[in-house]
């Protein structure tokens, strides 16, 4: 029922956009919102194109092999994507594209920190839904080992979701409740102010018991980019931001014990945390920035478009010429 409701409004949205004489309909999230694009440039009788990124793909699959059929490329958010498409549908492999999510490298850039909180504990940022693939318990587990360790660390939690309730009881019970400030959702610019104050940007992420999992991080890109260490669960796309060795630590799903060691790493070497912050930002700057990947999108649509950016300013001035002349006979 949902896929016949989306049917119809790729038809309401292709009557809206024809008198603009679209080129090209490029979608985000592989499921609603491409049922919608692709029946709308069916109607148009343009091409499409799409990006997939984790819950679309994993959780609410409709129509997926069907889009990768159909689609005039598909813009693979890691390697890992595209693999997995091409399992699904290897004919299409020569239109699976890599554009990767990009951040604003200007605008997501080093500043200097601030200063510790008293006692000099070393400050743990995560910014994410607070849900089960991003492994927030595991974090909160890795903080109480670090006090029974001897290596307190203060956190910030940013972020909402439906189990806020059930992690904070956890953090109760763990005993690290007093150490962890929970936030909540918060702008792109209190963000940047919150990885000022960090030491370290954790995200255990995970893949939960529906097989959802996350892509790549955009806020994983977005710490790196500031140039702050990041430590990131173990999944494939993940693992193409961060390696493990030189651009960020990365530990086993579900290991707070691994975790909380990788963080005491961190706290411990000035020297390790200093390279992988530097790393970091170089790997996101070269290969995740926004400019670099607007460019790859733009070279993608403009060699699948079937009407050329001469043909479409073109149309766009007869449809200017029209108007002016049936204003001018009103007057």
């Amino acid at each position: 029922m949902k896929v016949l409701g989306q049917a119809a409004a790729g038809l309401a949205l292709s009557r809206l956009l024809r008198p603009e004489v679209v080129g090209h309909i490029h979608c985000h999230f592989g499921n609603g919102p491409t049922t919608v694009g692709m029946y709308a440039a069916s109607h148009l009788g343009v091409p499409f194109s799409f990006t997939g990124h984790a819950h679309d793909l994993f959780r609410r699959r409709a129509l997926l092999r069907r889009k990768l059929g159909r689609a005039a490329f598909v813009a693979c958010i890691s390697e890992w994507h595209r693999a997995f498409y091409q399992s699904l549908v290897p004919e299409a492999g020569p239109r699976l594209r890599l554009i990767r999510c990009g951040v604003d490298t200007q605008k997501w850039s080093p500043e200097p920190r601030a200063g510790r909180p008293p006692g000099g504990r070393r400050r743990v940022l995560t910014v994410c839904r607070l849900v089960e693939k991003k492994g927030v318990d595991t974090l909160i587990r890795a903080l109480a080992e670090l006090r029974v360790r001897g290596h307190p660390a203060v956190a910030t939690i940013a972020g909402d979701g439906p189990l806020r309730g059930p992690l904070q009881a956890l953090a109760r019970v763990a005993g690290c409740g007093d150490a962890i400030e929970w936030v909540g959702a918060v702008e792109n610019a209190q963000v940047r102010e919150l990885v000022r104050r960090a030491d370290m940007f954790v995200l255990p992420c995970r893949t939960d018991a529906e097989g959802d999992r996350d892509g790549i991080p955009v806020a994983l890109m977005e710490a790196m980019a500031c140039g702050l260490p990041v430590i990131a669960g173990d999944l494939p796309a993940v693992r193409e931001l961060v390696d493990g060795e030189h651009t960020g630590l990365i530990v086993p799903a579900n290991d707070a014990p691994a975790l909380a060691a990788a963080m005491q790493r961190l706290m411990l070497d000035a020297g390790l945390a200093a390279r992988l912050a530097a790393e970091g930002r170089v790997r996101v700057a070269g290969e995740f920035s926004l400019s670099v990947n607007i460019a790859r999108l733009e070279e993608a649509i403009d060699a699948a478009s079937v009407r050329t950016r001469r043909e479409i300013a073109q149309a766009n001035r007869r449809l200017a010429a029209r108007d002016g002349n049936g204003a001018a006979a009103l007057m």
